[in-house]
């Protein structure tokens, strides 16, 4: 059937009705089939498989990049309306009971900056928090890419100078039961290396962490090409400041990275960024929120990682430049 061909309301009832329990009540199915038929069938046989480890086949990808976007609108935004589905799969506080064994964010480190971050995430926002070493900040990313994985076989990227904590966040998640991170390093032989990039292609990781030189890899670059990537996550930020105590170049080819990887991906808005920093001067913190602004027109600023900001939102060019620490 042609693109564009006129569908009745009670076909896209009948849809929402078989998928009831498996997407948001309030996704735009009569939209989506009027002007991505295509996409929203190959969306809906991916949630119909009821596997999260299953992904969408590489040429899907290439030949459909709007695919994505149609799975994230069927079960990756929480509707206002809050019905059954989002709030049983796209609440943070029930995911944290889910997967951390937490009953709430109090009972984490620095557990309402978490909380924050964690809901601020799931709804698609790019956030830049400092936040202090030892705070959790770990969870308030991982959460959001497990739940990323677990409904939309995504994949969230994390981005950081050391090696030796890459290993140990994928250790510690396997030592909670959770075996859904890798990493990909210059410290593995031939057979981990190439371990972790099939863990990665045929969708049983939902957490790749990588160095920001891996960006330049063509390997990589066609991984992540394969996957929806619901993230960037962006450890030890400071690093993009020439102020910072630990300026890396190879930081600075990030922004250019996430943004020609989601116009590859058609994606309307870049994808989404969590910028972490555990102490950031005023100029450092300045740089990083410039630095984005300028490769993808976003991001979140909150300066002291004390508090969330009750505004919280995803922010314009303008709010961007006339807001201040």
């Amino acid at each position: 059937m042609a693109r564009g061909s006129g569908f009745a309301p009670v076909q896209a009832q009948q849809i929402v009705r078989v998928f009831e329990k498996k997407i948001c009540l309030h996704a735009p199915i009569g939209a989506l089939m009027t002007g991505q038929p295509i996409e929203l069938a190959y969306a809906l046989a991916l949630i119909s498989t009821d596997d999260s480890l299953s992904v969408f086949p590489r040429w899907v990808n290439y030949a459909f990049p709007g695919v994505e976007q149609v799975l994230r609108q069927l079960r990756g935004v929480a509707c206002s309306e809050g019905c059954d589905f989002c709030r049983a799969h796209l609440d943070a506080k029930q995911a944290l009971k889910r997967w951390f064994g937490f009953d709430s964010f109090l009972n984490v480190c620095w557990g309402v900056v978490a909380g924050g971050c964690c809901s601020a995430a799931i709804g698609g926002r790019s956030l830049l928090v400092v936040f202090p070493t030892g705070g959790g900040k770990s969870l308030t990313f991982q959460l959001p890419a497990l739940i990323a994985g677990e409904l939309q076989s995504a994949l969230t990227v994390v981005i950081s100078p050391l090696q030796s904590l890459m290993k140990d966040q994928v250790d510690n998640l396997l030592a909670a039961g959770i075996a859904r991170a890798v990493t990909i390093n210059g410290l593995l032989d031939p057979i981990e290396r190439a371990k972790a990039i099939a863990q990665v292609a045929n969708g049983s990781a939902s957490i790749l962490y990588i160095s920001p030189e891996s960006l330049r890899s063509r390997t990589i670059e066609r991984l992540l090409q394969g996957r929806m990537i619901s993230r960037f996550v962006i450890d030890e930020a400071h690093c993009f400041s020439a102020w910072g105590h630990d300026f890396r170049p190879d930081y600075l080819y990030i922004g250019r990275f996430i943004r020609e990887l989601s116009r590859s991906k058609l994606r309307a808005e870049p994808i989404p960024i969590s910028c972490f920093t555990a102490t950031a001067k005023y100029q450092v913190v300045e740089d990083i929120r410039e630095y984005f602004k300028r490769y993808l027109a976003r991001i979140i600023h909150e300066p002291r990682g004390t508090r969330i900001n009750s505004e919280i939102a995803r922010v314009n060019f303008v709010d961007l430049m006339s807001s201040r620490c």
